[in-house]
């Protein structure tokens, strides 16, 4: 009866042990709350330490609904602060208006081979958007009314509302292998000390998805905490409104439909 103990008491920390032996090589992990994923490199140093390099890739809209009444605000504020010169301005760009939207339209050549080149490398939904943009700002050249101004502004808003910007960072972290004593449960988390005028301290770690005593799988826990919330960054940005959020990335991959008819890269 002994005997039989020890043999079913072994054979449950023989799967542990085996999993606790493997580690994140490469793969990608996907967020379960924003529309961004990563992908990661990883290298054993050690049976218990691992070197990973991370790349984030992030798609979201330019602007967000919820945002076009304070673009109207700053729209009218425009629209009151305009003087003279840029009246003149404006009337230039009208005449220049007229002769554009035929362009587009097919009606007319361009003014010159580089202009005519841009519009032809156009797709039929960006020619029918500037010339909806144009069409408006038109009606704003014949009657330079408030509410025309803002008709400009709403047609923008929509563009930019379909517009999706795509950015990407990358990043090193080294990670330790911790494991329960008591439930001989193991994550890699990540190893290192407060950085930066912050004092930002690294959380993130990885765990792996078990089933049948089995590994399927790693998924990725975003997670840091800001130990001197009383400094800057950087201008303009303070220590105290970095994000301490916990973001969870799994591995099993998922869409979004965000509705880009656009796209916009970003250096970050």
């Amino acid at each position: 009866m002994r005997v039989g103990f020890i043999y079913i008491f072994l054979s449950l920390l023989i799967p542990c042990k085996v999993l606790a032996n493997e580690a994140p090589d490469k793969g990608i992990v996907h967020n379960t709350k924003e529309t961004n994923a990563l992908t990661y490199f990883c290298e054993k140093t050690r049976n218990d330490l691992l070197d990973c390099e991370f790349t984030q890739t992030r798609v979201q809209k330019k602007v967000k609904a919820e945002e076009l009444t304070s673009q109207l605000d700053q729209a009218r504020k425009l629209f009151q602060s305009s003087n003279e010169r840029e009246g003149k301005e404006i009337s230039q760009a009208c005449t220049d208006m007229n002769e554009y939207i035929l362009v587009l339209q097919g009606h007319k050549q361009g003014q010159n081979i580089i202009q005519q080149e841009k519009i032809n490398s156009m797709s039929e939904m960006e020619k029918k958007d500037l010339i909806n943009l144009l069409k408006i700002s038109n009606a704003y050249c014949k009657s330079k009314t408030l509410e025309n101004y803002l008709a400009m502004a709403r047609a923008e808003f929509d563009r930019r509302m379909r517009t999706c910007g795509v950015s990407s960072n990358n990043w090193k972290q080294s990670f330790r292998l911790i494991i329960d004593e008591v439930s001989g449960a193991y994550t890699w988390v990540a190893k290192g000390e407060p950085i930066g005028a912050c004092g930002v301290i690294q959380l993130s770690r990885f765990e792996p998805e078990i089933e049948n005593s089995k590994l399927v799988a790693w998924n990725y826990i975003s997670k840091k905490i800001v130990t001197n919330k009383r400094e800057n960054l950087f201008p303009g940005m303070a220590c105290e409104d970095l994000d301490e959020n916990e973001y969870v990335f799994d591995w099993k991959s998922r869409e979004h439909g965000l509705g880009c008819d656009y796209i916009d890269f970003l250096p970050f």
